[in-house]
């Protein structure tokens, strides 16, 4: 659609929308997948943290006994 000769109809508008459709649906899908990725790491720190936090209050009874 970039040629200014060329003739714009109905079928090639609705071609341009799903593509551009398809390219955005893409990018969600890719975008979802980062934030899923991004979600799964935070829930394994948290858990680190929280075994460490175990972990300190286990050395904190030791040394009080």
């Amino acid at each position: 659609m970039n040629n200014p000769n060329e003739k714009i109809t109905p079928s090639k508008i609705i071609e341009e929308q799903e593509k551009l459709k398809a390219k955005y649906e893409a990018e969600l899908k890719t975008v979802q997948e980062q934030n899923l990725t991004l979600q799964n790491t935070i829930l394994k720190k948290d858990d680190e943290i929280f075994e460490l936090q175990k972990a300190n209050e286990g050395l904190g009874k030791d040394r009080d006994e």
